[in-house]
Formats: C-alpha cells, structure tokens, sequence
C-alpha cells in the first residue's frame, strides 16, 4: 500500500511557537502530525556536513536523510485530510521551497513570524538553557559570521534566520497566496483560540474543534539552578532509570515543566536593542509590505 504524502509543511520560523502549534493540530481528527516533529528531510541535502557547534551533533544524529525514512513517518495515516510535518529549518534554506513544490504541488505551508529581536534572543536563552552557550548575548551576536563560517547549526544564527524577507518571498511564489497562511507569534500568543480556528478554516477541516491548550512548550531562558539544568538536559543513569516507571507522554510534560519553572528571561540591553532594529529595520519594512500586516511594533524602541 502507498503512503499518503505530507500535505502540510510548517516550514518556520525557529523560536516561534512552531512546537506548540504542531502540538495542537495533533489533537484535531483530520489532522495527522508526524510524530517526529522535524524530520529536517528535504534541508538535508543543503545543509549535510557535520555541524560543529556545541550540542550541535544530536541535530545530525537525529535528521532523517532518506525517502523510505521519511514516508515511514506517515504509515500511521488513516482518513486524515491533512497530513503534515513542522521543520523549522525549511523556510532558512532557499532551495527547499522548490523542493517542497515538486514533492507535493497541492501542499498547504504554514508559516509564523516572530519580531526577529525577540528571536534572536529566544534562540541565544534556548542555547543556554540547553547548556550550549555561555557568551553573553551581545558577544553572541558579534561571533555569529564566524560561527556561520565554521559550520554551527542555524540555531546559532541568531540574526540571520530573522530577515524574513526573502525567505518568505519564495514560499508565496512556489505556492501562492492562497496556499501559504502567515501567522504571527503575537497571534498565537494573544488570541490562540481565533488563530487555530483561522488555521483550521484554512486547511479546509472542521474549524468547530476545540482544543486543549494547556502547555507551553520549549521553553527557552537562562537557568536559574544549573545543576538541576544538566541533570535534566543530560542522559544520565538517573533519567534513564525515571524512563522505567514514567510513561513517554508523562516524562515530557514533567520536563518541560520542570525546565519552565527553573529559567529566567533576560531583558535585553536597550543600546543592543538599538542596534538590531538598525539591523532589521529594511527587512521589516518590506516583509511588512509583502505579508500586508502591520509590523510597526516591531520597530519601536
């Protein structure tokens, strides 16, 4: 029997609710979301050297890189209308818009937008979070051409992934507008109910479902208690022997709470604010005109 294609991508953008929101459209009877959240499949291709930043190898351990592995990620597919996965990592490579096109013509792509400032510094406390980072935010941003240089993986990217521009241009011309729905991260974050419904309306299922929005997932920030940060990030005997006697689903919810609840976000220093909407400030401008929503907020000091 043939494996039904995906016919949702969620493509970006990094540190933007892309987690969340395929967790909600998990819960809806025509949905099917992969359980693999990003399998990184058609990225791989551009981007399949060895990344070398810190952490960096559980990305390479874990991207799937071949057709049959990828479509296997379908199998359990019932009579869902909509079949869909959330990588992230699709919108940042310029070819993979392309490439999701031939795979699938019919696709819907979904695509969140988050003020490129505010994910610059998501991105940076998730590294730290995720005991990977331990610059300050300000030397981060200053090492990035050099890391881009060496190979680390494009979560270090703080300010790159956040031009927008081009990077959603493609989308809207492989698709078009009908075909594409931008959301932005206020809008899940300040009307979730509305938004899901829009989304819903826009993938042609019930948009009646309710759903249950009690998590909040991947979190990012500093942590507060270090210790307890690397016993929960690192694979040690002792999660390994929690694994025995707490189920998947249950081990998951305890650690992202416990993650929540022991990191702290950082404000950002205004001098570095200045020079990241001086940074953003043409980029933002036309990303507004092409999505014609207004980003105004994003640019206020």
């Amino acid at each position: 029997m043939e494996l039904k294609k995906p016919n949702l991508f969620i493509v970006g953008t990094q540190k933007s609710g892309s987690t969340s929101l395929h967790y909600y459209l998990s819960q809806h009877p025509d949905i099917f979301m992969s359980e693999v959240k990003e399998p990184r499949f058609f990225n791989y291709k551009y981007d399949n050297e060895e990344h070398t930043g810190p952490g960096d190898d559980w990305w390479d351990q874990s991207r799937i890189t071949d057709l049959s592995s990828y479509m296997n990620l379908f199998k359990g597919v019932n009579n869902e209308k909509i079949i869909g996965e959330a990588t992230i990592e699709y919108m940042y490579y310029d070819k993979v818009a392309k490439d999701l096109a031939k795979f699938n013509s019919n696709s819907k792509i979904i695509i969140i937008l988050r003020n490129p400032i505010d994910r610059a510094l998501s991105a940076y406390t998730h590294l730290r979070r995720d005991m990977r980072e331990n610059l300050p935010f300000e030397k981060a941003l200053e090492r990035e051409e050099k890391r881009k240089l060496l190979n680390y993986h494009q979560i270090w990217h703080l300010k790159s992934v956040g031009l927008y521009y081009n990077q959603v241009k493609k989308y809207l011309e492989e698709f078009g507008e009908n075909n594409v729905k931008i959301v932005l991260f206020e809008d899940l974050t300040k009307n979730i109910d509305h938004t899901l419904n829009d989304i819903l309306e826009f993938l042609g299922v019930d948009s009646n479902f309710s759903f249950q929005i009690t998590r909040k997932l991947n979190t990012s920030g500093v942590p507060k208690n270090k210790v307890l940060q690397k016993l929960i990030k690192t694979n040690g005997k002792f999660k390994q022997n929690i694994r025995l006697f707490i189920p998947k689903r249950a081990l998951i919810f305890l650690k992202e709470k416990i993650i929540s609840r022991n990191v702290y976000k950082p404000n950002i220093n205004p001098d570095t604010k200045k020079i990241l909407i001086e940074f953003f400030k043409e980029d933002i401008t036309k990303t507004q005109d092409l999505i014609q929503r207004d980003l105004s907020k994003w640019l206020k000091y």
